[in-house]
């Protein structure tokens, strides 16, 4: 039941995901442009209908330097190219002139919208080449309002002017800073609505400086994908694996009792092994997605960035140490074990909860960088944290249930069988005869030597005693009950 549910929420999660990183004109961009920065769809493709031509689409420009608009673009010029389509929608852009300045994906000549989201006013940056003078700039737009909808096309062609006319003072300024396009890029507006906001108009002045890389990505091709895989495996690593993991430690007692120990199976320990070290791999298989396919750098501008940079390699430090502390156990009953306990359970809390609430800072990150809806990856992740949290709580209350009951002793594992626990439980005596004195209500076993309550044979200690045959063990296992019910209750 247990594995069902996780497997459901699993399933729930991947079918919030994935739907939206493959459909729209990224579809296309993905699936069938191969490396071509200029294509655009031609024919029907996936679920989108063959590209039609829409008169409604409004392209324009708007100089971002002190020189008026007069029907050409300057040479080494910066232009806001402004699109409105008639409904919301998602498009991709291209220009066989220039470069765009948010353009992030290899092609810088190509745009996408950020995000998701779909939009009925889109703004973006481009910059003419200097060496553009005299050509033709050829802007092509082609848009989707759903995931199955017809793509919807619209184009504008725009003469270069001469650098040495009207564009003389812009180009001139313009063309001689030639490190303007490296070094700085300038935030876009994107607004949903097509109302004007105030955090808009913050960012459509804001200027930003360009990544700056120690180390370059080194996978190419669909960055949706990567972005996907790092997200799914760093949640399915910190969100779903490692609690688990932590779960099957802290209630070992659902794996049943050990009739020749009368304590808990000691499967719970190589299941336990087992589901960290697949977290640890899921974790370690994100981090190295994230470094191949987005390389190593600083992105100034976002405040959520670095600190979800730094706190993975962090957290992905505190889970390798982890895991080279854990084969150091000491032995059992020895000062050192206690200790041992100590830092390896609260240091595992620690680093699941510092890699949960990381995994809900890159949620936040994506839409900070992409401007993609929070329900992207928000909703998932949340998810999958909160089925955790509530399983946990679940299993913590039953578990006491366990220990009011008797039926289980977290210190030593000792448990008693279920059927006959259960009937202890009923009667729920052991606190009485701790408290009234067991030896006037309980006969005496004269195997054992131990106090019973003549009805099932089962010690009324507070914790089940495992009856052994042998008369010194006997005694032994005596001063160790003794010696347990000295211990305060849990």
């Amino acid at each position: 039941m247990r594995g069902s549910r996780l497997l459901l929420a699993l399933v729930l999660f991947i079918a919030l995901a994935l739907p939206r990183t493959n459909c729209y004109p990224d579809y296309f961009v993905q699936q069938f442009s191969n490396g071509d920065c200029n294509s655009h769809p031609e024919k029907a493709y996936g679920a989108h209908g063959a590209p039609l031509a829409d008169r409604a689409i409004a392209m324009h420009f708007v100089p971002l330097s002190s020189v008026p608009w007069f029907g050409q673009l300057c040479p080494g010029a910066r232009y806001t190219v402004k699109v409105d389509f008639p409904q919301p929608r998602l498009a991709l852009l291209t220009s066989n002139l220039g470069s765009f300045e948010e353009s992030d994906d290899g092609c810088p000549n190509r745009i996408t919208t950020p995000g998701k989201s779909t939009l009925a006013k889109w703004e973006t940056t481009i910059r003419v080449p200097c060496t553009a003078a005299g050509k033709t700039a050829h802007l092509k737009v082609t848009s989707a309002q759903s995931a199955i909808a017809a793509y919807k096309t619209a184009s504008a062609k725009v003469p270069v002017g001469d650098p040495s006319g009207q564009c003389q003072a812009v180009s001139r300024d313009a063309c001689s800073r030639s490190d303007v396009a490296s070094t700085v890029v300038s935030a876009s507006i994107f607004n949903p609505s097509g109302a004007a906001t105030a955090g808009a108009a913050g960012r459509s002045s804001q200027r930003l400086i360009a990544p700056t890389y120690t180390l370059r990505p080194i996978l190419k091709g669909n960055k949706l994908l990567w972005q996907f895989l790092h997200s799914l495996l760093m949640i399915l690593g910190f969100g779903l694996l490692m609690p688990l993991g932590v779960l099957l430690a802290r209630h070992k007692w659902m794996f049943g009792r050990d009739p020749e120990t009368g304590k808990v199976s000691s499967g719970w320990y190589y299941l336990h092994i087992l589901v960290q070290v697949l977290a640890l791999l899921a974790a370690a298989g994100g981090v190295v997605i994230a470094i191949l396919a987005f390389g190593w750098k600083d992105q100034p501008g976002f405040m959520l960035y670095l600190p979800h940079k730094w706190i993975g390699v962090g957290v992905m430090g505190m889970t390798l140490l982890q895991l080279c502390v854990s084969p150091f156990r000491p032995a059992n009953n020895t000062p050192l074990r206690k200790g041992w306990n100590f830092w390896h359970h609260n240091w595992g809390r620690l680093t699941l909860l510092v890699g949960a609430g990381n995994c809900i800072i890159g949620a936040l990150l994506v839409h900070d960088l992409k401007d993609a809806p929070y329900t992207n990856w928000l909703l998932p992740a949340g998810v999958v944290i909160g089925f955790m949290v509530l399983l946990a709580m679940c299993l913590e209350a039953f578990k006491m249930q366990m220990q009011r009951t008797y039926r289980y002793n977290p210190h030593t594992g000792a448990m008693l069988p279920v059927m006959q626990g259960h009937k202890h439980s009923k009667r729920r005596r052991g606190r009485q005869l701790l408290q009234g004195g067991a030896g006037a209500a309980a006969g005496h076993n004269g195997v054992n030597g131990h106090h019973t309550n003549g009805v099932n044979g089962y010690d009324e200690s507070p914790y089940p005693e495992v009856h052994l045959d042998d008369s010194d063990t006997a005694r032994e296992a005596d001063q160790d009950r003794a010696q347990r019910e000295r211990r305060p209750t849990v």
